[in-house]
């Protein structure tokens, strides 16, 4: 696959030419990491918090290693240009064969290995980053291969001089990666599903390294030996400084990538956990993470005012945040809230500046720099995610902006910014002192909102004055107590009753009746099964480990009941329990998440729901939970779904609540009264609910139920992007 063209090219064509094959590159990069991300998800059972840090996670070690293998080869590399095309074709290659893997053989292996290790004791947590290792290295390990193979080609066959070149490559790569986010998590997503946006990116790799082989291959190649841009002339001193830099590197990579995963969480909070949330901050982070790099190799910046600069941006986040939370109107997610993503801007343009000022052997330096960086970044990953995320939000910038700026007395002492600066110097650090100690003093979120937090790895709960449980920034629940007559005529906790009430007053078995709680929250759905005299046992499935501070805090207001000795709750993910516990029930009820809400596809998939149905006992009633709020052709897309796995099927104000089952479902007051027995606690919910306002909330006449050319499936999560499912099907 070589040609004649790139011998006919200016040099500036060819270097724009590698430019453009990087930014392919890198928007391949970024759609794989998104589609991975929702693969690891579905196929090995998991919560967005964990296989968010688990994909990161290797995605950043992948990308280490290359880079430090490719640190070590490309000197020796004869032809770079013609590597680098080919370790484009392998990716290609690779992505495809993901694609192929990434369906129900993958799924089926990785169930035998967590069966098998839960079986001997071993963490989940460890067969899902140990399985993802296995199966994303490889393709990270090539996307780290490209950068330094690219530097090395640059200098050694384009003959670009300027260091600063490295920074937009790295600019130009990291641009495309930008257009990848947007591009799958704003539309092949949600428009064509997994399998399609992983093509998109194998064909991609594939035209990326058909670009290099065919313009570029041919371009000679210079020796081993080519100079790179001068060093100064103190050679001891030069070695010393680079030595500084890496360290630097580490420690960019550490604090940059702590702090976007900070704002995967400060953003949910503040915006809701909506599914575009991750793509939008990979986005604007990646976006303003390359302008950075890219201004840094058009101007001479200070490493000292970029240090001080950033961690003050990052110091008055926190104060930003509880602004945006106390106000009515909070800043437009697309206007005054990416001031949280200036830090970014900051980073990058460290980055580019020490890299640029510190490399002179392209591609050996830059892949020793990029393996130190992504490094830090996977050390910076696993600190804020499992250690920084069980505290306030507010601590955890304030100890990102301190790591920062414990740089800057060194840098600015090493530029003699000291020396010629003294006061200016002095009042910036008594400055970003007084700004860190208000901030501790002050707990932002918790002040905000008005609200008691809880906070943990897998998110933050609040409790409102009024009782109201938000879970990641969204209302999900209400606490109350269980004889609070007052608060069971309220609208709110009707309807939290009524995801209980519904499939007891609809199943028509006499026997007492086992029951699965999918989504326990913090508990009234539990609580009001477990009371019934027709059940005679409750287990249920919840996967924020937060919750369990504010059942402990709260007891009456939660699962406080004197029944609750049928209650067994798992603290893990309900599909993956429903796989690996071979267990049948007469009642299976959810209400984990709105259906606009990152997961919510998970559990309302035609694959979830055929193993939902697999274990409900004959005769057994499924009662889901499906709020559109409004958006009719989001609730006739779950509609659609769930009648093409259950037979019968009927649903509650308004597709609110779906009651399904395999045996015919009767709505009478006859049927409702005879399964009412006075000595039953149940009965007495049943009269405060109001029988009257159950039979009238019953969607007749019956609503659309088959219209709707799409199904949610696993590889498909439509339902997640309620304004997209409405332009899909009104234009159908």
């Amino acid at each position: 696959m070589t040609s004649p063209f790139g011998e006919r090219m200016t040099p500036s064509v060819r270097y724009w030419t590698l430019l453009a094959a990087l930014l392919i590159s890198g928007v391949c990069g970024l759609i794989n990491q998104i589609a991975w991300q929702r693969a690891v998800k579905i196929y090995l059972a998991n919560s967005e918090t964990l296989s968010s840090m688990i994909v990161v996670l290797v995605f950043m070690l992948g990308l280490g290693a290359g880079s430090l293998a490719a640190a070590s080869a490309s000197p020796r590399l004869r032809n770079p240009l013609r590597s680098l095309g080919l370790v484009e074709l392998a990716l290609g290659a690779v992505n495809a064969g993901l694609l192929l893997a990434f369906g129900e053989s993958l799924r089926e292996t990785a169930l035998t290995m967590q069966t098998a290790a839960l079986a001997a004791g071993v963490s989940s947590t460890v067969i899902y980053a140990g399985f993802s290792f296995a199966v994303l290295s490889v393709p990270c390990f090539l996307m780290g291969l490209t950068i330094p193979i690219a530097a090395e080609a640059a200098q050694r066959q384009l003959r670009a001089a300027r260091s600063k070149a490295v920074a937009e490559f790295f600019a130009m790569n990291t641009l495309g990666a930008v257009v990848g986010t947007v591009l799958c998590g704003f539309l092949l997503m949600p428009i064509l599903g997994q399998a399609a946006s992983l093509a998109v990116a194998a064909s991609g790799n594939l035209l990326a390294g058909a670009i290099i082989l065919v313009f570029l291959s041919r371009l000679p190649t210079a020796g081993s030996e080519v100079p790179s841009t001068p060093a100064p002339p103190e050679k001891p001193r030069r070695k010393r400084i680079f030595h500084e830099a890496v360290v630097l590197a580490f420690v960019l990579g550490a604090l940059s990538l702590g702090y976007e995963m900070y704002l995967f969480r400060i953003l949910a909070l503040a915006y809701t956990p909506l599914p575009w949330i991750f793509s939008f901050v990979l986005c604007m982070f990646l976006l303003f993470w390359s302008a950075g790099v890219y201004l840094s190799g058009k101007m001479e910046v200070s490493t000292t005012a970029a240090l001080a600069l950033t961690g003050l941006s990052i110091a008055l986040t926190p104060m930003i945040l509880s602004f945006q939370r106390a106000t009515s109107y909070p800043f437009p997610i697309w206007g005054g809230g990416l001031v949280h993503f200036l830090p970014a801007l900051g980073f990058g343009v460290l980055f580019g500046t020490t890299i640029s000022r510190y490399a002179q052997r392209w591609g050996r330096d830059v892949g020793v720099f990029t393996a130190l960086n992504t490094v830090g970044s996977a050390v910076g990953i696993l600190v804020m995610t499992l250690l920084l995320f069980e505290r306030d939000e507010s601590i955890d910038a304030w100890i990102l902006s301190a790591s920062l700026l414990a740089f800057v007395p060194f840098h600015a002492a090493r530029e003699g910014l000291l020396g010629r600066h003294k006061v200016a110097t002095t009042a910036a650090t008594l400055v970003l002192a007084a700004v860190i100690l208000t901030g501790v003093l002050r707990s932002g979120p918790v002040l905000a909102s008005g609200r008691q937090a809880f906070y943990g790895r897998d998110g933050v709960v609040e409790i409102a004055r009024d009782g109201r449980v938000f879970i990641g920034g969204l209302w999900h629940s209400v606490l109350f107590r269980d004889d609070d007559q007052a608060a069971k005529r309220t609208e709110n906790v009707r309807r939290k009753m009524l995801i209980a009430l519904l499939p007891l007053l609809v199943h028509d078995g006499r026997e007492p009746k086992s029951a699965l709680n999918i989504g326990m929250g913090t508990g009234a759905t539990a609580r009001t099964l477990a009371k019934s005299a027709q059940v005679s046992s409750v287990e249920a499935y919840e996967i924020v480990h937060t919750l369990k501070s504010v059942i402990a805090l709260y007891p009456r207001e939660s699962l406080g009941s004197e029944h609750l000795d049928k209650l067994h709750v798992y603290w893990e993910d309900a599909r993956n329990g429903l796989i690996t516990r071979d267990r049948s029930y007469d009642i299976i009820t959810q209400s984990p998440l709105y259906l606009s809400q990152a997961g919510s596809s998970f559990l309302l998939s035609r694959e979830y729901l055929e193993l939902l149905r697999s274990r409900l006992k004959p005769g057994g009633v499924a009662g889901i939970y499906s709020n559109a709020r409004g958006n009719e052709e989001q609730a006739l897309l779950v509609r659609k779904t769930v009648s093409t796995v259950f037979e019968y099927c009927e649903s509650f104000a308004n597709g609110y609540f779906i009651l399904a089952s395999d045996s015919p479902i009767r709505i009478d007051r006859e049927a409702f009264l005879a399964k009412l027995d006075p000595a039953d606690p149940i009965t007495r919910d049943v009269e405060l609910v109001g029988l009257d306002w159950i039979l009238e909330g019953f969607d007749t006449p019956r609503l659309d139920w088959t219209s709707s050319p799409y199904l949610i499936t696993d590889d498909h999560p439509l339902v997640e992007y309620p304004s997209i499912t409405s332009w899909l099907l009104d234009s159908d």
